[in-house]
């Protein structure tokens, strides 16, 4: 019966070799389907006959038509693609936004501020310049209110983006541990998985758009998937990612609860994405603010020390505290201190200005109708509301310390009461917790400090405040306080004294044109002289426009600007052309990749003739066969 086995083993390899043909035939535009064979080999003879003939013909395997090292190479251009294609869009989106260099956007505003105050410097005692002057102000403070807020928005939509895509790494992640499962189970079987493999492959290339992709097998068989580094896949196990913010503000990437976060990835849409929230839109956010800071640093120097027609000391001032800060320039550190106006009805300026004198590292007085505050040498001062690093009091008795941070976003200056509910080690000991009451003594928010506790991380408190403990011991009902300021100043009068008078804020997103310059022009400091006639003042403001600014390589204000839209432009530039060439070899490793792994129809169709006229070959070969077994059975 040897005649009837080949016969029948030739009919299976041509049955088999027509499915994978037409296999091959119906994927032929499926993305990322690489083309199958089919491996034939004889069937080794009857050792014990005489002849040794064979025994026909199997198809011992169905083989997958890849060129290895081609394969690796794309999945190692991909991310790059990726991640500068993703840094591209945002950038052109962004120099857009920043608007046009002419006429258009804050380069236009700038000029028309500067040019505003110019024209006032001709007629310094005109009401329909000074208005001018002012509307023009305001243009400007909202074209950096814009692009601050604009800047601040693409991050957030940054971080909610980055966050999608991470889903969308842990779903290709799943799909490629199914399909390892059951790939596996499929060879156990004796079943091909080169279909199986193939819907893999492409779950690997979605996801080395995403990220940097590492792809591995172990001395065990284990097929390893590694994103950045992290492995994500390990033959059926997932390892989960997630995006979140890190304590500076900049966002990165961990195995979900590892708490882990990376943050200088490089590679794919994802790594793009956190190149630009922690790296090239703050260089650009950090420009803008620098430029507005100059500005108003700049305007207000000069504003605080004229007067204007409406004079100087003409807003009310009310009893309360000045608070300011005191700075050690060469170490840092910060003195918080407070000046107490008692009595406005009877204390004079020249009264204030004493108290201010008397704050240690600073010299105050009065000349004429202005006031001066200047700093000794090595120390600086401002106003702004910033919380200090350590509590207000404390009655802590172990040793934990507490930190605390933020700016606060509330609108009443008060003090919140920290108290610890229970004993026991920081970060350790189970139930251990802070209570935070504000002013009124109400309670808002309950922070866990015991177990599952990282001792130095940030516990949001309420209203932008931040509170970490470090690692020690607390005690149940010990307590600290912190000071926060809404205001530094409620009783109006640095306002008053002309401190910050033309602008306020200190970045493109606080910028400001002072409220008295705002309900009337009639306080733009134009003058320094006490009888009000000169234009003096306004000639130094306007001189601002063409003065250089050191942080920007000495360029003015509009050149400065000018510059960084100009950087974002090259970068784009650097990116489209980068891009294009990355598109460009791509496509050409795909080409490659279609002429080694891609299906030709016309081949197929060739192969599917061979093998049809073997099936029709090997069925004539059988009917010869029983034909010849038949004649012999009948001459028997």
């Amino acid at each position: 019966m040897s005649g009837y086995t080949v016969g029948l083993s030739g009919l299976e390899v041509a049955r088999r070799a027509l499915q994978i043909i037409g296999n091959n035939i119906a994927n032929a535009s499926t993305e990322g389907y690489h083309r199958q064979d089919p491996v034939i080999t004889p069937i080794r003879g009857d050792a014990a006959s005489t002849l040794r003939i064979g025994a026909g013909a199997e198809v011992s395997d169905i083989r997958r038509v890849v060129d290895v090292i081609l394969e690796q190479e794309i999945r190692r251009q991909t991310p790059e693609l990726g991640q500068v294609g993703q840094e591209l869009t945002t950038l052109q989106a962004l120099e857009s936004l920043l608007g046009d260099l002419t006429t258009e956007g804050l380069a236009g505003a700038l000029d028309r501020f500067f040019g505003a105050l110019g024209e006032l410097a001709s007629q310094p005692d005109s009401p329909a310049f000074r208005d001018q002057v002012v509307w023009a102000a305001e243009a400007l403070a909202v074209q950096f209110r814009t692009l601050g807020t604009t800047i601040s928005g693409l991050k957030e939509d940054i971080v909610h983006e980055a966050r999608d895509l991470a889903e969308e790494v842990n779903r290709l992640s799943r799909q490629i541990a199914d399909a390892n499962n059951v790939a596996q189970s499929l060879r156990w079987s004796g079943v091909s998985d080169a279909n199986l493999v193939d819907v893999r492959d492409r779950a690997v290339a979605e996801l080395a758009e995403l990220a940097e992709v590492q792809v591995h097998t172990t001395q065990d068989g284990a097929f390893v998937v590694c994103a950045w580094g992290i492995p994500v896949v390990i033959q059926g196990h997932v390892s989960e990612i997630e995006v979140d913010y890190v304590g500076d503000g900049t966002i990165g990437v961990s195995v979900k609860d590892a708490l882990h976060y990376e943050t200088a990835l490089h590679g794919g849409r994802l790594g793009g994405m956190v190149a630009l929230h922690n790296d090239l839109l703050p260089r650009v956010q950090q420009d803008i603010d620098t430029l507005a800071r100059e500005i108003i640093q700049a305007i207000n120097r000069h504003h605080v020390q004229g007067i204007g027609t409406a004079g100087s000391w003409t807003m009310p001032v009310a009893a309360g505290d000045i608070h300011l800060r005191v700075i050690d320039t060469a170490t840092g550190d910060i003195t918080r201190r407070t000046v107490t106006i008692t009595d406005p009805a009877t204390e004079t300026a020249s009264d204030i200005a004493a108290l201010l004198d008397a704050v240690p590292n600073l010299s105050s007085n009065v000349v004429g109708s202005r006031l001066r505050i200047q700093a000794d040498a090595g120390y600086a001062f401002d106003f702004l509301p910033v919380l200090a690093s350590t509590p207000a009091s404390s009655t802590f008795t172990g040793t934990a310390e507490p930190t605390v941070s933020g700016v606060f976003t509330g609108d009443a200056n008060q003090t919140y009461t920290c108290t610890v509910v229970g004993t026991g080690v920081v970060g350790v000991t189970g139930g251990l917790s802070i209570e935070v009451r504000n002013g009124d003594a109400e309670l808002v928010r309950t922070l866990n400090v015991g177990s599952g506790y990282a001792a130095g991380d940030l516990l949001a408190a309420d209203a932008g405040i931040s509170v970490a403990l470090g690692i020690g011991s607390l005690n149940d009902g010990e307590q600290f306080t912190i000071d926060v300021l809404a205001d530094t100043d409620p009783t109006g009068f640095l306002a008053a004294a002309g401190i910050n008078a033309f602008f306020s804020g200190d970045s493109a997103l606080t910028i400001s044109v002072a409220e008295r310059l705002r309900g009337s022009s009639s306080y733009l400091a134009t003058t320094l002289g006490t009888d009000g006639i000169d234009n003096l003042n306004v000639l130094h403001m306007a001189a601002v426009g063409d003065a250089p600014i050191s942080a920007f390589d000495n360029d003015t204000p509009s050149d400065a600007y000018r510059g960084v839209v100009s950087t974002v432009g090259q970068w784009a530039a650097v990116r489209r052309a980068r891009h294009d060439g990355l598109e460009s070899v791509l496509r050409e490793l795909g080409n490659q990749r279609g002429d080694i792994s891609g299906v030709d129809i016309n081949e197929e169709a060739a192969r599917l003739l061979l093998f049809e006229q073997m099936f029709q070959a090997m069925a004539k070969y059988l009917v010869a066969i029983d034909q010849a077994y038949q004649a012999l059975i009948d001459i028997v």
